[in-house]
C-alpha cells in the first residue's frame, strides 16, 4: 500500500502481534518510538532497519499497545509522524511512503453528518460543514483541511475505512 504523506502530518498505522509491519521510505531514516521500553528496561517494541536504513520494521512485544512513532530523513529535513494503533483484524504489513501534495478538489469518497472526504490522488481534502471542529489524525479541522492520503483516517477517535 502506498501512503502519500504530507510534511509534518500524522498518519495512523495499524499493527498486531501476529503481523510484522514494514514501512518503506525513499530515503535513509532514523526513528524514535514513544513507550519503547518498560520502566524495568524490557523492550515492548522491536525495531529493525533494513535496505540501508530505508525500511523500518516494527513489531509490538505487548498486546494492545498504542503509541507514536516518528522518523526523520538523514539526508533531508523531512519528518514523518505515525500514530500506531493495535488492531487484531486490520494490521498493515507493507507501507510504501511517498511525498504527498497539498491539493483541493477530487472525488468524494466518504460523507457522514456534514463531514466529507475527497480523494485528490496525493492527499485527502476534508470539508467540515458542522458547527464544531473535528480531529482528523491529530489535527483540528474547523471548515476544511488537507491530510495525508492513507487509510485508515482517524476522525474524533474513530477509525474510518472506505
Amino acid at each position: 500500500m502506498i501512503a502519500y504523506v504530507l510534511s509534518a502530518k500524522y498518519i495512523t498505522v495499524l499493527w498486531s502481534m501476529t503481523t510484522l509491519t514494514s514501512i518503506h521510505f525513499e530515503e535513509r531514516v532514523k526513528c524514535t518510538i514513544a513507550h519503547g521500553q518498560e520502566a524495568s528496561g524490557n523492550k515492548i517494541v522491536a525495531i529493525k532497519y533494513e535496505r540501508g536504513e530505508k525500511t523500518v520494521s516494527i513489531f509490538p512485544m505487548v498486546e494492545g499497545l498504542n503509541t507514536n512513532f516518528n522518523c526523520y530523513g538523514l539526508n533531508s529535513e523531512k519528518m514523518y509522524f505515525f500514530n500506531v494503533r493495535y488492531s487484531k483484524s486490520h494490521a498493515q504489513k507493507n507501507i510504501k511512503i511517498k511525498n504527498g501534495n497539498f491539493l483541493r478538489g477530487g472525488k468524494k469518497v466518504w460523507s457522514k453528518g456534514g463531514i466529507s472526504i475527497f480523494d485528490t490522488g496525493k492527499n485527502y481534502w476534508i470539508k467540515n460543514k458542522t458547527s464544531e471542529s473535528i480531529n482528523v489524525n491529530d489535527e483540528r479541522i474547523n471548515s476544511e483541511g488537507v491530510v495525508s492520503r492513507w487509510l485508515p483516517l482517524e476522525i474524533d477517535g474513530d477509525l474510518i475505512f472506505f
